[in-house]
Parts: C-alpha cells; structure tokens; sequence
C-alpha cells in the first residue's frame, strides 16, 4: 500500500499513539473502554448491536451489505477499490478512507466509506473482509462478512480511532 508520510505513524509522531498520549488509551481515560463506561459497549447498551437493533447487521437491512446493494462492493462499483483507483492504495496514497495499522505501526488493512453509516474493510491485497457500522458518538462496531461483531472502534482524534477485539484488548489503531 502507499501510505503517505503524513499518515503513517513511523514518520509523524502526531498520530502516532506511542509518542502522543493524547491517543494512547492507556494514557487517556476518556478514550479507554476498560476505564470510561461510555464508550464500552458491555456496558453502554446504546453502542451495543446485540441491544440495539439499529446499529445491527441481521435486524437493520441498510447497515447489512448482504441486503442492501449500495453498500456491497460486490454491486457497486464505485466502492469497490478493484474498480475505482481514488479508493485503492496500490494506485493512489491518500485514499479517503482509513489506513489501519498494528500496535507495531504496520499499515495492514484500510476502510473505504459506503454511506453514512456503513464503512467497508479491506486488507492489503484489496480483499473485502468486514464492515464498520457507526454508533453514537462517533464510535464504531466491527463485523465480519459473517455478521459476526468482532470488535469496536473508539474514536481518538481527528477522525482516528483505536480498535479493541474483544480478547486481546486494544489491538490496532487507524491514521
């Protein structure tokens, strides 16, 4: 992927949650779901897809790829990064989307916008693996392309976010 500098987290400490503790959950309460209730969705029902049927894949047929065409890259182009190089890495680094890097500061995957409420995840050799659904606040929960909700995203700053699994803990983070 091409990854300008200004994004990528090796070259610009400002977004770099190791050198800014400002978006270092284990640094910043606020943005830490094991310490600020409000943004855990164990404990926040509203942010939660198994208490809130709206932000739910199986139940709310708009945020469900597999029922609702303009939100599968497999039916519209225009978010599909094989058809349209504006949003693929391989053909141009400053993709509207979000690269997702490791805690080891590896670019890994990248997310492209299919609406409002539906963001698309691909991995680095542009396959389609999962989907983001926004919640209040900004936050997102992260489901598999079996409509498996396999983690959630806290937003940091700037439109960033750091992404916990629901086994490890916080695992990734975005630029």
């Amino acid at each position: 992927m091409n990854i300008p500098s200004s994004r990528d987290p090796r070259y610009t400490s400002s977004i770099n949650p190791f050198k800014t503790s400002s978006i270092n959950p284990n640094s910043t309460s606020s943005i830490n779901p094991l310490r600020t209730s409000s943004v855990n969705p164990m404990r926040t029902s509203s942010i939660n897809p198994t208490r809130t049927s709206s932000i739910n894949p199986i139940q709310t047929s708009s945020v469900n790829p597999f029922r609702t065409s303009s939100v599968n890259p497999n039916q519209t182009s225009s978010i599909n990064p094989l058809s349209t190089s504006s949003i693929n890495p391989h053909r141009v680094s400053n993709i509207p989307g979000h690269f997702i890097f490791s805690l080891n500061a590896e670019g890994t995957n990248y997310t492209v916008k299919a609406s409002e409420k539906v963001r698309l995840l691909f991995d680095s050799n542009n396959s389609w693996y999962g989907f983001l659904v926004a919640t209040r606040g900004g936050n997102l929960n992260q489901f598999n392309l079996n409509l498996e909700w396999v983690a959630y995203w806290v937003s940091s700053r700037n439109d960033n976010y750091n992404i916990f699994d629901f086994e490890q803990g916080w695992v990734a983070y975005t630029t």
